[in-house]
């Protein structure tokens, strides 16, 4: 199944449905749709508790999927823009998050816009321009971080507790 927008009360809700009726083992993987306006890293704690639960039906090693999420360029609220830069840096932040949160497949929502106009939020997702050929910075980012990681593996994560004067 996927969960899409994952809202933890609702998401959790079905996945323990899934549960209650003997359905979790049956599958192969939970796919969602962790999209937000918050900071990737958040996605964290939806991972931890969305693997709570299903270790609580006997599936704690069931994969879990990003198979779309997104960052448009634009308006995200009334006076909050992501220009383009920020929309790179978000995407290669919401592909390290699932990376260390052992989520092995992030699919981002879109290839292309599919608008030139930049007030349409929707039109935006892309990580090339609406000709299909023009890249973003978040094309890059997304190409570059994943050379850098071609053929790595992920062991844990470090405490980057700076202490003082840092």
């Amino acid at each position: 199944p996927s969960v899409n927008g994952f809202d933890p009360s609702t998401s959790i809700e079905f996945v323990r449905q899934l549960g209650s009726r003997g359905l979790l083992p049956k599958l192969d993987a939970v796919s969602i749709h962790p999209y937000r306006t918050s900071a990737p890293e958040s996605a964290e704690l939806d991972y931890a508790t969305l693997r709570s639960v299903l270790a609580s039906y006997g599936v704690a090693n069931m994969t879990i999927l990003n198979s779309e999420v997104g960052r448009h360029t634009g308006s995200v609220a009334p006076g909050v823009e992501i220009d383009e830069p920020a929309q790179a840096s978000l995407l290669v932040r919401t592909a390290l998050t699932d990376i260390t949160s052992g989520v092995p497949l992030t699919t981002l929502y879109t290839w292309s816009n599919a608008s030139d106009n930049p007030g349409d939020a929707l039109g935006n997702f892309g990580i090339v321009r609406s000709d299909g050929l023009t890249e973003k910075p978040s094309y890059n980012a997304v190409q570059t971080m994943r050379g850098l990681l071609r053929g790595a593996s992920f062991v844990e994560r470090p405490n980057l507790s700076l202490g003082e004067g840092v």
